[in-house]
């Protein structure tokens, strides 16, 4: 699987460089868009499209901030791991503009599709594999697939929602899970 260029900057001319050496970028965390105090504790984690606008308006030292190279996607995919077994769905959020960079910019009008989806076996085998070295049972994994069906890991976060993948494609993961910490 191909994992996108990532670094973390702090200054303005470090997100300078990397969006021109790559052209197209994406970050999660800069601003208001990460964790933040402003009168009460809010925020968010959405990923936002860098852009010579916000780039313009950031100033010369910020927290933290994670890039990535931007990869164009057909779809997204969510894996909810547990257990050694995949559990995953595809997003169909790249025909929605509010959501096409990321599904969590919700569009509450016209929701996402999301159904079950069969990853390829060498792809699970390695996602099973990577969980099993960093010695996870359980995570949310994010994918997506290209337009030239390469499959590209995003992150995996070891708090990871379950329940809405669980409800839109019937995979009963409560059930699972229980069942689990029953035997």
């Amino acid at each position: 699987m191909s994992i996108p260029l990532t670094t973390i900057v702090t200054n303005k001319k470090s997100l300078q460089d990397f969006f021109q050496k790559h052209q197209k970028c994406i970050t999660k965390g800069i601003k208001y868009n990460g964790f933040y105090l402003k009168d009460v504790l809010s925020g968010g984690c959405n990923t936002v499209l860098i852009t010579d606008e916000l780039i313009n308006k950031m100033e010369t030292t910020f927290a933290p901030s994670l890039l990535q190279k931007y990869y164009a996607k057909l779809f997204e995919l969510r894996v909810f791991y547990f257990d050694n077994k995949c559990y995953s769905a595809a997003l169909f959020s790249q025909q929605d503009e509010q959501t096409k960079i990321d599904f969590r910019n919700y569009n509450y009008d016209h929701p996402n599709r999301i159904v079950p989806y069969q990853l390829p076996f060498d792809i699970e085998k390695k996602l099973v594999q990577f969980m099993n070295e960093i010695n996870m049972q359980s995570g949310s994994i994010d994918l997506i697939v290209t337009p030239e069906l390469d499959y590209v890991f995003l992150e995996v976060n070891p708090v990871g929602q379950y329940s809405w993948i669980s409800a839109s494609c019937n995979f009963q993961l409560d059930k699972v899970i229980a069942s689990y910490f029953k035997n």
